[in-house]
C-alpha cells in the first residue's frame, strides 16, 4: 500500500512538472511574439503624402493638432485623454510598435525636413536624417522616404548603421511594401506602376501599368487597386476616373468600375475586405469643394453612399475608423474628426 502511494506521488510530481513547464514555454513564446517588432507600412493611400496627420494603434490615435500649430498629440481611444508628445509642427506620421516617426522642420526651412522618432509615452526623442519630404514606411530598421532635393527620389536610412542610400534616380510617389514585393509609382511624361522583388534594392524593376496619370493606390486582398485617369487630348482636362486592379498571380489589369464623369478632384481610395471606399469630389470656380464618401461592394457590385452630411477636405483610412479633416474653404474653423466605416459615430478630435 505504501509503495503504491509513493508511485502515485511520483506520477503526480511528473504531471505537475510537465504542466508547469508547458505553461512556462507558452508564456515565453507569447512574450517573445509580443516583443518582436512587426514591420509597419504606411497606409496605402494619400497617407504616403507629407500631409498625413493621423495614425492609430490599438490604444491611441496619434495626430498633428491643427489647434496647436500642428504639434504632435495622442488621444486615448477609451478615456479620450489628450496628451502632447512633441512641441513642434509635424507631418508624415508613421508608427511602429513602440515609436512614432514623423517629419519636422526645426528651422522652418523646407529643405530641413528632418525625420524624428519619439516613444509613444513622449520620451526618447531621436533625430535621424534631413531632406525628407515624406516617409513611406519602415521595415527591418530601415526608413524609406522621399527626398526634397532631388524632388521625390527614393532614399533609405539604416537606423542601426546610420547610413543613407539613394535607391532611385527618378521621381516616385507612393510606395507599398508587401510580403513578396514592393510597388511604387514612377513619375515622368507618363505615370508607371512599378514592381520590384529584389529585397528592396530597387535595381530590378518591372513595369506593371502605364498611363497619363494614376493616383492613390492601395494593396489589399493580395491585389493592387488604383485610381486611373483619362485625359482630354485637346486641353488635357480629366474626363474620366476609374478604379482598376492588378492581380500579381495573373499579371492582369482589371477594370473594377468607372467613377461619375462630374468628379473634379482626385478621389481618395481604400479597400477593406470586399468593400472599395472612394471619395466623390466636386470643386467649383469659387474653390468651394464638396466630398461624399462612397463604398463599392465587389461581392454584390453595388455602390453605397456612406455619408452625405459631411464635407471633407482630406481623409485618411485607418483599421477600423476613417479620419477626416473638414473643409477649410467653407468653414471658418476647420477641424479633424473620426467616423466608423458606416459613416456613423462621428466625433471631433480637436
Amino acid at each position: 500500500m505504501h509503495r503504491a502511494s509513493v508511485i502515485e506521488k511520483k506520477i503526480l510530481f511528473y504531471v505537475v512538472t510537465f504542466i508547469l513547464g508547458f505553461i512556462f514555454i507558452l508564456s515565453m513564446f507569447y512574450s517573445c511574439s509580443r516583443n518582436v517588432k512587426k514591420p509597419i507600412n504606411s497606409l496605402n493611400n494619400i497617407n504616403n503624402s507629407p500631409i498625413i496627420k493621423m495614425r492609430e494603434d490599438t490604444q491611441n490615435y496619434f495626430f498633428s493638432n491643427d489647434n496647436d500649430n500642428g504639434h504632435l498629440y495622442k488621444l486615448n481611444k477609451d478615456n479620450k485623454k489628450l496628451v502632447k508628445l512633441f512641441d513642434g509642427e509635424v507631418s508624415a506620421i508613421t508608427i511602429t510598435e513602440n515609436e512614432v516617426f514623423f517629419r519636422h522642420n526645426p528651422t522652418g526651412k523646407l529643405i530641413d525636413g528632418t525625420i524624428y522618432s519619439i516613444t509613444k509615452d513622449g520620451k526618447n526623442l531621436t533625430k535621424y536624417v534631413n531632406n525628407c519630404d515624406r516617409i513611406y514606411g519602415i521595415k527591418d530598421n530601415i526608413i524609406y522616404y522621399a527626398s526634397i532635393v532631388p524632388m521625390f527620389y527614393l532614399y533609405s536610412y539604416d537606423i542601426k548603421e546610420k547610413e543613407v542610400h539613394q535607391l532611385t534616380d527618378y521621381e516616385i510617389q507612393y510606395l507599398t511594401i508587401t510580403k513578396n514585393a514592393a510597388y511604387f509609382m514612377k513619375y515622368g511624361e507618363n505615370c508607371e506602376i512599378i514592381k520590384t522583388t529584389d529585397d528592396l534594392l530597387f535595381k530590378t524593376t518591372e513595369k506593371i501599368y502605364g498611363s497619363i496619370s494614376s493616383v492613390n493606390y492601395v494593396y489589399a486582398n493580395e491585389k493592387l487597386y488604383f485610381i486611373d485617369m483619362t485625359e482630354n487630348e485637346v486641353d488635357n482636362t480629366i474626363i474620366q476616373y476609374s478604379i482598376k486592379c492588378y492581380n500579381p498571380e495573373t499579371n492582369e489589369i482589371l477594370l473594377i468600375m468607372e467613377l461619375p464623369e462630374n468628379i473634379t478632384g482626385f478621389p481618395d481610395l481604400y479597400v477593406k475586405e470586399s468593400s472599395i471606399y472612394y471619395t466623390y469630389c466636386n470643386y467649383d470656380s469659387s474653390e468651394i469643394s464638396q466630398s461624399f464618401l462612397y463604398c463599392y461592394r465587389e461581392d454584390i457590385e453595388e455602390n453605397i453612399l456612406v455619408t452625405s452630411d459631411q464635407i471633407f477636405e482630406l481623409v485618411w483610412f485607418g483599421e477600423n475608423v476613417i479620419f477626416y479633416s473638414s473643409n477649410s474653404f467653407i468653414e471658418d474653423d476647420s477641424y479633424m474628426g473620426i467616423m466608423d466605416y458606416n459613416g456613423k459615430n462621428l466625433f471631433s478630435l480637436i
